[in-house]
């Protein structure tokens, strides 16, 4: 489970790419939720739709993977 955010700190957001990458190459199942406008910590700092709608489907996700 992956939230991924648009407007990152580059140093943060390369970080990202290369865990992407190599869960990728390793086959690893993973859920990736995208937030193209959002910042690190917009789910705390952000109160848009975008960033809600963001939590509820990182949640929801969560939540199906574990059942």
């Amino acid at each position: 489970m992956l939230t991924r955010v648009g407007r990152d700190r580059p140093e943060v957001a390369s970080t990202v790419a290369a865990f992407t990458a190599a869960a990728e190459r390793q086959g690893l199942p993973m859920r990736v939720v995208d937030v193209p406008n959002g910042r690190h910590g917009f789910d705390a700092l952000d109160h848009t739709e975008e960033s809600r709608t963001a939590v509820r489907t990182a949640r929801d996700a969560l939540l199906d993977l574990l059942t």
